[in-house]
């Protein structure tokens, strides 16, 4: 069982850093239900992240927000049960001892009454992917990672494409992080990035693939290069030249083969001879007994 949960993180984390650029070290924001659950477990924190996101560089943070909403249930909770918080001090303790995310919200904004960690972090992820829309050379962030077991922020966060949503798996002995499945916005997100790339102008490509020879001789001249340049052209011409690829080999095995299951390597199969069903060594079996009255 524990192989199988593996294969899927892996699956799972492999899609989001193909299409989505999630990259190591990776930022984990953690939010205040996530660590009222964790903070009583077997196993710290730290190395659940670890392990389900299979990477030693993982950073959790929390927003000033997260920590001020934990900070005022303890006093709700001290005025109306006497002092019963000691689950919600030590997950203050927890949130205090890590690395601190910048929400940009302001002291002004917790006298709202409908304001939340929740909404904090749905804010920071919203800001963070407006931050991602913009050109590779001036991109400094990196996707964002999160944390939670509130429903309703799960329910908000798989409505937006691309974000890697890390959920606890409790009860019957078990104790564990798992990375969500992609959702279908995800995937008609990816979809629809493969069609335009597919459909884009052959004078669009070309001019990239231009840009980026230029750049290649500039390299071999000793001359200042434009990486950001070359990595945006590479971008642009390998996804059109892969599906071209794949339509000329798919053209290839249509012509090549009869079967749609086969494939080109398969050709040296079909001209194999087919083992069948022998029939019984005649040196085995046993003569047949003439019938009486038969001419000898």
């Amino acid at each position: 069982m524990r192989q199988k949960r593996h294969k899927k993180n892996r699956k799972c984390l492999q899609f989001y850093r193909t299409h989505f650029g999630y990259r190591e070290p990776y930022r984990v924001v953690v939010d205040g239900t996530l660590l009222r659950a964790v903070v009583d477990g077997p196993r710290p924190l730290d190395v659940l992240l670890r392990d389900v996101l299979d990477a030693e560089r993982v950073t959790p943070v929390v927003t000033r927000c997260i920590m001020l909403e934990l900070s005022r249930m303890i006093r709700e909770r001290d005025r109306l049960e006497q002092g019963r918080s000691d689950e919600l001090r030590r997950a203050s303790r927890v949130a205090r001892a890590l690395r601190l995310e910048r929400c940009g919200h302001e002291v002004g904004e917790w006298e709202k009454s409908e304001w939340s960690g929740a909404r904090c972090v749905m804010d920071l992820v919203e800001r963070r992917r407006e931050q991602l829309k913009q050109p590779a050379e001036v991109r400094t962030l990196a996707p964002l990672v999160v944390a939670s077991v509130d429903s309703a922020l799960q329910d908000q966060l798989r409505a937006l494409p691309g974000v890697l949503l890390v959920r606890l798996i409790t009860g019957h002995g078990r104790f564990y992080l798992e990375i969500e499945e992609p959702p279908s916005v995800c995937r008609d997100a990816v979809q629809r990035q493969a069609y335009r790339q597919r459909r884009a102008p052959l004078s669009e490509l070309e001019a990239a693939a231009e840009a980026a020879a230029e750049q290649r001789q500039r390299r071999r001249a000793g001359a200042p290069v434009d990486f950001a340049t070359m990595r945006s052209a590479a971008d642009d011409i390998a996804p059109a030249a892969r599906s071209r690829e794949r339509a000329r080999c798919s053209r290839a095995t249509a012509a090549t083969t009869t079967k749609l299951w086969m494939d080109v390597r398969t050709d040296a199969m079909r001209s194999q001879k087919r083992r069948r069903a022998k029939g019984p060594n005649p040196l085995s079996v046993k003569k047949k007994k003439k019938q009486h009255g038969e001419p000898a």
